[in-house]
């Protein structure tokens, strides 16, 4: 009787969330290999392995799987006094592997699962709806202790197809701890069409905040980690670099406009408020300053409307060196009223929105912003690069989240790009 072969690769729920363009291009960077010939991914996997006899390889899918359509991202601030030592996180990631253990997970699978790391999305193929599972995990050592690791859980959902059938998928999460930058990163993916027959099986958890919710007690039981949260910073730090990018964008404009009409719009704030207290009660400073900003803002919009389109406004961002723009923006004004300006387009700065410029001494005035979108230069080195990526971001009482919108599939140092410089202006 002939041997049947074993394929090289198992694990073809996993390939959902692979980018074979970016994949290959991933593995020329990091292993140096390249091949052309294959014309899938379960057809390079192979080729790889013929002609390395490694699985070096393994580790690149895990980093091209957790860095790539996980957009969803929470950013936890650690209350950390040391690293640990390596023989305290492997005796806490022993723990968490028993957590995992299901009579789900093949034999040769449970094996391979080592508190010195694995990654065994190659060999992992498991249909059993509920199913939860560890597919990977590495860390960095720093001498004795633990500079980070990383975790990629997974649980197996029912999920409904576009012709209707339903099939069980794999619904991933990943997590990434820092204990030197004292952050813990939760990376989730909006996965729809998911399909539970009853509320017991709907208490698995399957929303993009329930599985949050559920991998980060799990994780942070295991491994003692405590989290510090303080809203009111963190939207007055979005606020402070949403100004920042829209006034360097607008700063040299601005100027021109307060040179040219300064003279006369004081001059006709001095006309109008005389008149207008003979009328009645007598104005205040803070109003007349309010009213002469507020016709420069309006001036400036106009000058921008019909000088700067959304192509020239991208283009200029890049010139000077920004990071990137804001394209919307939602905040309270002093009176506790709700705002919002901008669009949903990556492409559309809100510095070409007509409704910011009669908005922005409230804006100005609010300090803090609860939700806002900014576009990102995709090419962090290539300054002549206008490609972005919109990100929109939450600061709650509950959590501080980023949502990537481009389909794309990203990579570690654009995600960390956006995510240090984010987290930068979080100052507590």
């Amino acid at each position: 009787m002939e041997k049947q072969l074993v394929p090289d690769f198992l694990g073809t729920k996993f390939i959902d969330y692979i980018h074979f363009k970016r994949f290959k291009e991933l593995m020329k960077e990091r292993l140096n290999y390249k091949n052309n010939k294959p014309k899938d991914f379960i057809s390079f996997y192979s080729a790889y392995l013929d002609d390395q006899k490694n699985r070096d390889i393994n580790a690149v899918l895990f980093e091209h799987i957790f860095y790539g359509q996980l957009k969803n991202i929470t950013v936890h601030k650690l209350i950390l006094t040391k690293k640990p030592s390596i023989k305290d996180f492997k005796k806490n990631t022993k723990k968490l592997f028993d957590f995992f253990q299901s009579d789900s997970i093949p034999p040769n699978v449970k094996r391979k699962m080592s508190e010195d790391g694995f990654y065994v999305m190659d060999s992992f193929n498991v249909s059993v709806k509920g199913t939860k599972f560890l597919a990977g995990y590495d860390f960095v050592e720093d001498e004795d202790n633990v500079k980070s690791a990383r975790f990629l859980i997974g649980r197996v959902v029912p999920r409904k197809k576009k012709d209707g059938k339903i099939r069980n998928e794999y619904l991933l999460a990943g997590v990434e701890i820092n204990f030197e930058e004292k952050t813990c990163l939760i990376l989730n993916r909006n996965l729809t069409g998911i399909n539970f027959e009853s509320e017991e099986e709907e208490d698995l958890g399957h929303t993009i905040k329930q599985f949050h919710d559920w991998v980060k007690e799990k994780i942070f039981f295991h491994f003692s980690l405590k989290t510090k949260l303080d809203v009111k910073q963190d939207r007055k730090g979005m606020y402070s670099l949403c100004k920042m990018l829209f006034d360097q964008l607008v700063s040299e404009d601005r100027n021109k406009i307060k040179t040219m009409a300064d003279n006369e719009i004081s001059s006709m704030t001095n006309r109008l408020f005389k008149n207008l207290d003979k009328m009645g009660e007598k104005s205040n400073k803070k109003q007349k300053s309010d009213f002469i900003e507020k016709i420069h803002s309006l001036l400036l919009g106009i000058y921008v409307s019909n000088n700067l389109d959304d192509e020239k406004l991208v283009k200029k961002a890049r010139d000077l060196g920004l990071i990137g723009f804001p394209t919307k923006i939602s905040y309270k004004n002093e009176k506790a009223n709700k705002s919002s300006t901008g669009t949903s387009a990556a492409q559309n700065p809100i510095a070409s929105s007509d409704t910011l410029y009669s908005l922005y001494t409230d804006f100005e005035n609010a300090k803090e912003l609860q939700q806002w979108s900014m576009s990102w230069f995709y090419k962090i080195v290539d300054t002549n690069d206008v490609d972005v990526v919109q990100t929109t971001i939450y600061t709650t009482t509950e959590q501080f989240r980023i949502i990537f919108k481009a389909r794309r599939h990203l990579n570690k140092e654009f995600i960390y790009h956006v995510v240090r410089n984010l987290d930068s202006h979080r100052q507590y």
